[in-house]
């Protein structure tokens, strides 16, 4: 689910990706097919220095804030979802745009 991370119009970002999230595609009840959704957004970090801490903790907010968004658009999106042990919608997109942000603060003190 990973989209990596991407250099665009308007500098450089990492993707923040909610989903895993398995839903009921159809209201009929049981024996409705069940699919997986995912919904991602970049976060922006070309206006930060990701060589200081404080930078790297609004980078990690943005993360955070941006996860929350995602997750809560899924769950409007797909109110009825299927637990099947994995981890939080919430959880793994964070994960998920944690290891880009990782990556980039790596590149960052490699430049």
């Amino acid at each position: 689910m990973r989209s990596g991370l991407r250099r665009g119009r308007g500098g450089r970002r990492c993707a923040c990706a909610a989903g895993g999230v398995s839903v009921l595609s159809a209201s009929r009840g049981f024996g409705a097919p069940i699919e997986d959704v995912a919904i991602s957004a970049p976060v922006r970090y070309d206006d930060l220095d990701l060589t200081t801490d404080r930078d790297v903790h609004r980078l990690h907010t943005r993360i955070f804030v941006a996860a929350r968004h995602l997750c809560r658009q899924l769950d409007n999106r797909y109110p009825i979802a299927v637990s099947d042990g994995s981890p939080s919608c919430y959880r793994q997109a964070v994960d998920d745009a944690m290891a880009q942000a990782d990556d980039a603060v790596a590149r960052a003190y490699g430049d």
